[in-house]
């Protein structure tokens, strides 16, 4: 007797199909294929003269044959995909877009970084200028040493503030025993009063008092007259404060009038120490302004403005240089990314030319030994048959029961051939990433030569 087959589930890798392996014994229980056969023996059919398969064999021969058609169809659709998939597949397309980015690098660049360069020739055009203007004005004015000024104001602008809040603070304290609001009412009086006083420093250092240096003479002896112009001015301005605060602890409602009155009469007439306290107070945060003001910039009128100039218009140079050095990196590198990306897909192409070849042959292989298994199923239910046909027979078998059946299924021929392409793809994968080495080269080569360009564009 045939050995039973094992019931197991070959599956195909595409597009999964399902082929079961028929048992034997559960077959013959569905065909009836005993009781067929007892049926047909005790009727001694078919006759000792029969020549060929009777009708029960060929009903099973039918229904195994069926089993084939339908799994020769969904085999054949399967591989007819499969072949259309191998034959479509192509790197072309990744390869032609490869070519187009390493290609056209060199005229993206010149489209991106050209106006750039453009820009920072013009940097420089003004960072030259600026180092011939600032020559000049050290000749000019004999000045041999490097300007002197803070990096920022931000430290001086806030101690002026500090010092006008401090002096406001102060001022309100003498004016508030004046005011119907207290230390309050004094303060708002103060603020104004402090920030004319500072102003005024400020400006003095600032502007004035820097003229005394300058090489010209008529700058200088102007600058020595608006100078002590300010002096005398600041002197007069905290007089007239301090009597502005004497007439208001004498007349609070009359005070401006009164302190007008006695500054006239006597502008050091005051009395009383808290006022020329007040007038020592003013002086001093005066002083503290100019100070701010003289060190706020060079010492040279016009020095140091001309120095930061140059000097900005040079970080300028070095700042454009750098974010278009940058930039260019950037590209380059994204460029790279892309092609190595591309690379990988044409790559993936190939794998996956591969794993569709081996699941064609696969599925074939399937295919060919589920038919195998489904000859097997029906040999063996006819062996059956007539084994249990003979038992029941009062006559001799006919002869044929004696030999194999030798049917063959009618089935449609599944086509195995395909396209074959994994030498030539591997061949083209092999050339495209030489290809892809040498121009990441020639990209390096052309990214020097920018940077050459730009340097040479920012050099002075």
């Amino acid at each position: 007797m045939l050995n039973k087959l094992k019931t197991t589930t070959i599956v195909s890798t595409f597009d999964p199909i399902d082929f079961p392996a028929y048992v034997n014994e559960d077959l013959i229980l569905d065909y009836m294929v005993k009781d067929k056969a007892v049926d047909s023996g005790r009727r001694n059919s078919p006759s000792e003269a029969a020549t060929s398969l009777d009708s029960n064999e060929l009903d099973f021969l039918h229904k195994i044959e069926t089993i084939a058609v339908q799994s020769t169809l969904k085999v054949g659709e399967s591989t007819r995909a499969l072949r259309d998939s191998i034959d479509s597949l192509s790197i072309t397309e990744r390869a032609d877009k490869i070519d187009k980015v390493l290609e056209g690098f060199e005229s993206e660049v010149q489209v991106k970084f050209a106006p750039q360069l453009n820009e920072l020739e013009g940097y420089r055009v003004d960072a030259i200028n600026a180092e011939k203007d600032l020559a000049e004005f050290k000749k000019d004015n004999a000045l041999r040493r490097t300007a002197s000024y803070p990096e920022s104001n931000v430290l001086t602008f806030s101690i002026l503030g500090f010092t006008l809040l401090v002096e406001t603070f102060c001022n309100g304290f003498f004016f508030a025993k004046g005011s119907d609001l207290g230390l309050l009412g004094g303060v708002v009086e103060a603020v104004v009063i402090s920030l004319i006083n500072i102003s005024l420093g400020f400006i003095f250092g600032r502007f004035i008092f820097c003229e005394n240096n300058h090489i010209s003479s008529v700058r200088k002896k102007s600058g020595a007259v608006f100078s002590l112009l300010f002096i005398v001015a600041a002197i007069i301005f905290n007089l007239f404060i301090a009597h502005y605060r004497a007439a208001l602890e004498a007349s609070p409602d009359q005070a401006t009038l009164l302190a007008i009155e006695t500054f006239k009469s006597g502008i050091l007439s005051i009395s009383d120490v808290g006022s020329w306290l007040l007038f020592l107070f003013g002086l001093l945060f005066y002083s503290i302004a100019a100070f701010k003001g003289y060190h706020a910039d060079d010492a040279y009128p016009g020095y140091g403005r001309i120095s930061r100039r140059k000097n900005n218009t040079k970080g300028d140079i070095d700042d454009f240089k750098q974010q278009i050095i940058d930039e260019l990196n950037e590209y380059h590198s994204e460029t790279i990314i892309q092609v190595d990306q591309d690379l990988k897909g044409v790559k993936q192409k190939q794998t996956q030319l591969k794993s569709l070849i081996s699941s064609f042959e696969h599925q074939l292989g399937i295919y060919n030994s589920h038919i195998l298994n489904l000859y097997s199923n029906l040999n063996y239910i006819i062996t059956v048959y007539r084994e249990r046909n003979i038992e029941e027979r009062e006559t001799p078998p006919p002869s044929y029961f004696l030999e194999a059946h030798g049917k063959i299924f009618q089935l449609e021929e599944i086509d195995g051939d395909f396209s074959d392409k994994r030498e030539h793809l591997s061949e083209e994968v092999e050339k495209l990433s030489k290809k892809i080495t040498s121009e990441k080269n020639s990209l390096l080569q052309e990214v020097d030569n920018w940077n050459g360009k730009i340097e040479k564009a920012a050099k002075l």
